[in-house]
């Protein structure tokens, strides 16, 4: 009786030329990369579905602190997180002139450097000392709120400085130097550079407007204040006859970074001139407002946002003017922002008469 199913043929117990055994060779290797495929798309499959059930797993916060702005503030035991209805602030759209400023929700800490250039050119924009000192003491305070430790650096980089005056270190980079820079970043010869130069006179306005024409494939990393900062200072301290080269290198590296007002004023950083009315007296000011509204914690967020809310005018008008007599007084006796700050985020601004004082 005849049957469909064809006969198994055992190959140990057939001889099979060379040349079947390299297709049926073939035909089993095939078979096995396609086994190997389908094991693969089954794995990714399952991980695709773990995916998915841990997307919808909401996280449990230990904290929940309720501000004035009717906003939520969630702090876990591992890493902080913000609500959905909490929005990131774009370094485009920072404003510290904000009147009812928040120094955490109104605060764009993803690009310190462009945070800063934003407080400066709003600074430079005015000249009323009262609201350049409230200006830069919300920079302050959302800066003590959120990254304590470039508070130093911001306040060098407001007073175009470095270090302390005895330390005798400063950028002043020449304009030829400057200039080779922002040509090679940008692309402009230096002749073209130089005609601007002598039009507008401002080598910061000439820096940002080439970089403003110049268009890139990709998105530069953003800078932040700490970068910039030992990045001038590694300038400054350069010396020997490839220190040149070697600066240029450095200038163009963070002039293909900068984003809209920054290349204006890491360009005047580098010629040692600010350009934006900013008194030392001012910032001294300011920095003393910041730390006594928002007092420094090692807390995030701080416990305390704003010390003066509660606070008739008067009361607080005073608090203020003690705070910054304090820091004054302060400075004069000890001229050190290294030490003065360090005092500042770790102590609080009332210990600065004990823990700073004048060396003998």
């Amino acid at each position: 009786m005849s049957t469909n199913n064809q006969p198994s043929i055992n190959i140990e117990n057939k001889t099979i030329s060379p040349k079947k055994k390299r297709v049926l060779k073939r035909v089993l290797s095939e078979k096995d990369d396609s086994d190997e495929e389908e094991n693969k798309k089954s794995k990714i499959e399952n991980l695709k579905s773990i995916d998915s059930k841990l997307e919808q797993i909401e996280i449990t916060t230990t904290t929940e602190i309720k501000t004035s702005d009717e906003t939520k503030i969630v702090e876990t035991t591992t890493i902080p997180t913000i609500e959905q209805n909490v929005i990131i602030i774009d370094s485009k759209d920072y404003q510290p002139d904000k009147e009812h400023y928040h120094p955490i929700n109104d605060a764009c800490w993803n690009v310190p450097y462009s945070a800063l250039s934003k407080t400066l050119y709003l600074i430079e924009c005015i000249s009323k000392r009262l609201e350049i000192i409230r200006i830069l003491t919300n920079f302050y305070r959302s800066v003590l709120c959120l990254s304590k430790h470039d508070l130093l650096y911001c306040v060098y980089l407001c007073l175009n400085k470095l270090a302390p005056e005895y330390y005798g270190l400063e950028l002043g980079i020449g304009d030829t130097i400057i200039m080779k820079a922002i040509g090679q970043s940008t692309g402009r010869t230096v002749e073209k550079l130089k005609t601007d130069f002598h039009t507008q006179g401002d080598l910061g306005l000439v820096a940002e407007t080439s970089r403003c024409t110049q268009r890139t494939m990709f998105k530069p990393k953003p800078l932040t204040v700490s970068i910039v900062y030992t990045k001038l200072k590694e300038i400054a301290q350069m010396t020997g006859q490839s220190s040149q080269n070697k600066k240029i290198d450095i200038i163009k590296c963070l002039l293909v970074s900068c984003q809209s007002y920054e290349s204006r004023y890491l360009v005047r950083s580098l010629t040692g001139k600010l350009r934006i009315g900013l008194a030392e007296q001012s910032l001294l000011v300011a920095l003393a407002h910041a730390a006594t509204i928002t007092p420094p914690s090692s807390d995030y967020p701080p416990p305390v946002l704003n010390s003066l809310k509660k606070l008739n005018p008067e009361l607080a008008k005073k608090k203020l003017a003690d705070s910054a007599l304090l820091l004054k007084t302060t400075y004069c006796e000890c001229p050190s922002y290294d030490t003065i700050i360090q005092v500042l985020c770790e102590k609080g601004l009332e210990q600065l008469p004990f823990e700073c004082k004048s060396a003998p």
